[in-house]
């Protein structure tokens, strides 16, 4: 919004002192128009179909991207 700097500035230095007015916001993911943040049904990993099946997909996927890093 509003940046000075002040030549006066008795600091022994060849640099000048640097004052600045900002005004930041903070963004916020939810507030997206049209679209909604995909929230999880964390109640299906009680079962125990689905909790296997999520845990033999994960080690898949960990050991193929463990693998990749080795590698590189």
């Amino acid at each position: 919004m509003d940046v000075r700097t002040l030549k006066g500035a008795n600091t022994d230095s060849d640099h000048y002192l640097l004052i600045s007015k900002i005004r930041s916001r903070i963004s916020n993911a939810r507030k997206t128009y049209g679209s909604y943040a995909r929230k999880f049904d964390s109640e299906k990993l009680k079962s125990p179909e689905t909790s296997s099946a999520y845990t033999e997909k994960l080690n898949e996927y960990l050991a193929r991207h463990v693998d990749d890093k080795d590698t590189s």
